[in-house]
């Protein structure tokens, strides 16, 4: 159980607000969602109840888009904080109060979506190059190799990975959903290694107390360490190499629709923005037609 006692986040100034809010922490925490994005959610229901003086179900819609409003000018926030405290109210009416009717369609213009740096393979050889014990290769090895997210590597089990099919199951990703992703031969040599050395029993990256894994702390200070021995001049960080294993699997000829699988993404709208970043070889095909008659046009 995801352990909140010292989070000041759950303090309120009234009994019934902090009932919603552990309604609301309690669903999360079964669905599977990561303790950062509880915290964020809860606060932002937390605020919305102090500053109407009541719970969100006596709350209009109207009422709270005049808050979310109010509070995007008064904190001046950016529209990737606004739209945290949205979903954060939509959850707690879609999934706790189970209204499904509500939308809070509230103008946000940002600027546009970007992914940051991706990393060359020359640039990739180097980082790896630079990880000093297997376990950090393990982890960097990984990030790349299936492009997970920096808690779905940290809380990798034993149990986790199908050999006869060379494939993992990612259990509880974002949004608490499950999906399996493959994994290469050359990741299994990495594995292999560091397993020889450690032999873990229970999570793959055990952390510091018996029976928990590694945190997300962890992975970023192993990324950012072999980065630091590097000459890249690139911002580095665990979703660096999740961008990079996506752009390379475009490049390599991958569906899109198979990379939204592989990343857990809810909408392939957001597997889209890779394409700005591919660098698909235009080749020329045959046509529908040509394959259906046997014909192939020559070409030099």
């Amino acid at each position: 159980m995801i352990d909140f006692a010292s989070k000041s986040v759950f303090v309120t100034s009234c009994e019934a607000y902090s009932e919603v809010l552990s309604r609301m922490r309690e669903r999360m925490a079964l669905s599977g969602y990561a303790k950062s994005t509880i915290i964020s959610y809860i606060r932002s229901v937390r605020d919305l109840m102090e500053a109407s003086g009541k719970t969100p179900d006596k709350c209009t819609e109207e009422e709270v888009i005049g808050h979310l409003n109010d509070y995007r000018e008064r904190k001046n926030m950016s529209p990737s904080a606004l739209n945290t405290r949205i979903f954060g109210i939509l959850y707690l009416y879609r999934e706790v109060y189970k209204d499904k009717k509500i939308r809070l369609d509230i103008p946000n213009p940002g600027r546009g979506k970007s992914i940051g740096d991706i990393l060359t393979q020359t640039e990739l050889e180097a980082l790896f190059a630079a990880c000093h014990y297997p376990r950090q290769s393990a982890v960097l090895h990984l990030l790349y190799d299936t492009g997970l997210r920096a808690r779905e590597v940290a809380h990798l089990r034993l149990g986790d990975f199908d050999k006869k099919n060379a494939v993992l199951y990612v259990r509880y990703g974002k949004g608490g959903k499950h999906r399996v992703v493959p994994y290469g031969v050359s990741v299994v040599d990495t594995l292999r290694a560091f397993y020889e050395v450690e032999k873990p029993t229970d999570y793959l990256f055990e952390g510091n107390r018996p029976g928990e894994p590694i945190t997300v702390k962890s992975v970023q200070y192993m990324v950012r360490e072999a980065h630091r021995r590097t000459p890249v001049r690139k911002a580095v960080h665990p979703h660096t190499l999740r961008h990079t294993f996506a752009v390379h699997y475009i490049n390599n000829g991958g569906s899109l629709v198979r990379l939204q699988q592989l990343l857990g993404h809810a909408h392939l709208s957001t597997t889209l923005l890779y394409l700005r970043y591919a660098a698909i070889p235009l080749r020329d095909i045959d046509t529908p037609l040509d394959i259906l008659r046997g014909r192939s046009r020559k070409r030099t």
